[in-house]
């Protein structure tokens, strides 16, 4: 287990990888309650009292890193509906944004056009690792599609 770790926190990828994924996790727990909270007057207590615990607790450059990401996820929507592509595609794009690129800015435009162009997975990851710079294997795009594929079911 200790060994794990120290790989873990010694490898650039898997450091990028695992710092992608609690940014992705916290942003997925945390974004619907932000959202629901700023797109609805209306108050239901529970869930405001924790949105509003939760929210208290981000410094404001936490909540424009929140407000730039969602601002990309947008991004990602529009330049999908505007290249054609589909909504399994464009909700793809959004995760492996969230996994694996949140630190990019502007990146809806190029990342799309690569989902639409890549044939497959192994394309995918070739392609957004020239675009990125970044070191990901087709496994690890793989393995974050079945997970959607498991939650739209």
């Amino acid at each position: 287990m200790k060994k794990l770790i120290v790989l873990l926190l010694t490898d650039k990828t898997a450091r990028k990888a695992i710092i992608g994924s609690i940014v992705a996790l916290v942003f997925v727990l945390i974004f619907p309650f932000y959202m629901f909270g700023s797109l609805s007057d209306i108050s239901i207590s529970a869930e405001s009292d924790v949105t509003s615990q939760v929210l208290e607790n981000f410094t404001s450059s936490e909540m424009e890193e929140i407000d730039r990401i969602d601002r990309e996820l947008s991004s990602i929507i529009e330049e999908s509906t505007r290249q054609g592509l589909s909504e399994r595609d464009t909700d793809r794009a959004q995760v492996v944004y969230l996994c694996f690129l949140p630190e990019q800015k502007n990146v809806a435009e190029k990342l799309v056009e690569i989902f639409r162009v890549a044939k497959t997975t192994e394309e995918l990851a070739d392609k957004i690792n020239a675009e990125y710079g970044t070191e990901y294997m087709a496994a690890d795009f793989t393995g974050l599609f079945q997970l959607i594929e498991e939650e739209r079911v």
